[in-house]
C-alpha cells in the first residue's frame, strides 16, 4: 500500500501502523489527533497531512525528525497553527531539514536562513535528553552541557524544573550573557569557562516586581568560572546576592579594572 486516507474519522491517536513499511502518503485530516507518536516507523513516508486537528504543542512536529523522506507536510487549522506569531512554520522548517512544502506553501531560502538564525544555538529536548541518559531533569544534581554549541535556553533551569541542581557545567558554548538562568538557589557550582559572556549583570525587566534572573538568583553559588570569556568590568557582581562564593575564575577575559568586589565576603 503506497496510499492511505483516514481524514474525516475521529481518530484520537496514532497506532499500528508500523506494518505499513511502503507508505509513502498519508492523509489525517480531520480528526481529533493532539500526539504525533507512532508515526516514526514510516520510513517511506513522504507526504503527510494532519490539517485540522488538535495539536497544540509544536514540539509535537519533532517527532517526524526520523522520516527522512518527508518533504510535503500540513498541519494547517491546528491549535498550534491558528497564530501565525508564534513561528511555528519557522520552527517546522528547522527542525524537519527535508521539508519542501509546508501547509501548502513552497519553503524559500530566506526561511531556512530565518530559521538557522532564529533556532541555532538553543537547548533542545533532544540535547538534553542525551545528557541526562535517562535521568528526570528534577531529579539531578549534576548537568553537564559543555561543548554544545549553545547561545540560550530559554529558561529552561530554575527551581520549578531542577530543583536539586548543585552543579552546572556550560563551558565550551557560544552564550554572550546569563539572563536565561532563573532562580537556583540550590546551586552551588556554575562553570561557564569560554564562551562569549560580556557582562556579569542583567537587567530586570519593568514587569519583574522579585528579579531572580542570572547572579540574582544564585545565592548559594560557591564557585563561578567565567574564565575565556569577553569580560572587561566584573559590573554586576555588586548587585548579586553571592554571600557564599568561595572561588572565582576569571582569567584569560579583557579585564581592564579590578571593582566591585565589596560583597565577596
Amino acid at each position: 500500500m503506497k496510499k492511505l486516507d483516514l481524514g474525516s474519522n475521529k481518530i484520537k491517536r496514532i497506532a499500528n501502523v508500523h506494518m505499513l513499511v511502503s507508505l509513502t502518503q498519508l492523509s489525517l485530516e480531520n480528526n481529533e489527533i493532539s500526539r504525533l507518536d507512532g508515526l516514526e516507523e514510516l520510513q517511506c513516508l513522504m507526504e503527510l497531512y494532519l490539517g485540522n486537528n488538535l495539536i497544540s504543542d509544536v514540539k509535537e512536529t519533532i517527532k517526524l525528525k526520523e522520516l527522512q523522506r518527508l518533504i510535503i507536510l500540513d498541519i494547517s487549522g491546528n491549535l498550534m497553527s491558528s497564530n501565525r506569531d508564534q513561528g511555528y512554520r519557522i520552527f517546522c522548517i528547522f527542525h524537519l531539514r527535508k521539508l519542501r512544502v509546508l501547509d501548502g506553501m513552497s519553503i524559500d531560502p530566506q526561511e531556512h536562513l530565518e530559521a538557522k538564525e532564529t533556532f541555532s544555538g538553543r537547548l533542545t529536548e533532544e540535547i538534553l535528553h542525551s545528557r541526562l541518559q535517562g535521568r528526570k531533569l528534577f531529579e539531578i544534581r549534576e548537568l553537564d552541557l559543555s561543548s554544545c554549541k549553545l547561545r540560550d535556553f530559554e529558561d529552561m533551569f530554575d527551581a520549578s524544573t531542577c530543583p536539586n541542581l548543585r552543579d552546572l557545567n556550560l563551558s565550551h558554548n557560544h552564550m554572550v550573557s546569563l539572563k536565561g538562568f532563573g532562580f537556583l538557589p540550590n546551586l552551588k557550582i556554575l562553570r561557564l569557562r569560554d564562551n562569549k559572556i560580556e557582562t556579569l549583570f542583567c537587567k530586570p525587566s519593568p514587569d519583574d516586581k522579585n528579579f531572580r534572573r542570572g547572579l540574582f538568583g544564585m545565592p548559594g553559588l560557591e564557585l563561578l568560572d567565567v574564565s575565556e570569556n569577553a569580560l572587561q568590568y566584573l559590573y554586576g557582581l555588586q548587585y548579586s546576592p553571592l554571600k557564599e562564593l568561595k572561588m572565582l575564575f576569571a582569567a584569560k577575559n579583557e579585564i581592564v579594572k579590578i571593582e566591585h568586589l565589596e560583597k565577596l565576603r
